[in-house]
């Protein structure tokens, strides 16, 4: 009797332990919970999304939404998440990207910067008013690592480095991205763009506006050589497009 007495009052006192310090999440479970979430910081630009489905995530990377028909829609950016994070979770640098909180008229919240396109802001962006009707091109720059790695001190060589430009159509009076209708071999990228990295630097020398076309002129100039590229823009109250006419280099030309 004497021994389960004994053993009574050990069950007992081990059952009165308390709760809190029972319930208290071990170390790696709070190291788990820290990896999920992100810290953010204040950034404050606009944007253009280029993607027709996008995923509204919460702080801690959970899908809380979709919204569809996002292609094309200007975005106010309010804050990022301090580090590029990679949703593949894979050693590959370039799938790295920020987290961005977003808000337009018809929605708001954290979205993954893959499809995303920022204003430069480099003091590159060219104003043209050709009679009363104002034009302007906005280069941009995505969210991921972009063409130099400054971490890795070398060039990243990604191929999702293209940098849309956000164009002011004057005469629809509406912002867009403007897609280039050709073939890739022409026009390496997939939208009209005013680069400026390690491969190549854009400056469109001239700009003329004729019954809904624009015709630019475009000055891109590499390391050891220089092209001009001449391209034409069709004005459309949808969405405009353009089509590269001629890529002149030194004196020989290749007319498309």
């Amino acid at each position: 009797m004497r021994k389960f007495t004994l053993l009574l009052l050990v069950f007992t006192l081990a059952s009165c332990k308390d709760d809190s310090e029972i319930d208290k999440p071990t170390p790696e479970h709070i190291q788990t919970e820290q990896s999920l979430s992100f810290k953010r910081k204040k950034y404050q630009n606009e944007a253009i999304i280029l993607t027709d489905t996008i995923k509204i995530y919460d702080i801690n990377k959970n899908i809380i939404d979709k919204i569809t028909n996002a292609y094309g829609e200007i975005i106010t950016i309010d804050s990022i998440s301090e580090e590029k994070i990679n949703l593949k979770q894979t050693n590959e640098r370039c799938d790295l990207h920020n987290f961005i909180w977003v808000k337009n008229e018809k929605f708001s919240g954290w979205i993954y910067g893959k499809f995303v396109f920022e204003k430069e802001n480099k003091n590159r962006a060219v104003n043209y008013t050709i009679d009363s009707t104002i034009f302007k091109f906005i280069p941009t720059k995505n969210f991921n690592i972009g063409v130099y790695d400054e971490e890795m001190g070398e060039l990243s060589f990604c191929s999702d480095n293209q940098s849309p430009i956000l164009f002011y159509n004057g005469r629809d009076k509406k912002y867009e991205y403007i897609k280039i209708i050709q073939d890739k071999e022409i026009y390496s990228e997939n939208y009209l763009t005013l680069d400026t990295h390690d491969g190549w630097y854009d400056e469109i020398k001239s700009v003329i506006y004729s019954d809904g076309v624009l015709n630019l002129e475009i000055y891109r100039e590499y390391q050891e050589t220089n092209v001009t590229i001449e391209i034409e823009i069709y004005l459309d109250k949808n969405q405009s497009t353009a089509k590269v006419l001629k890529v002149t280099k030194g004196k020989e030309e290749n007319t498309f």
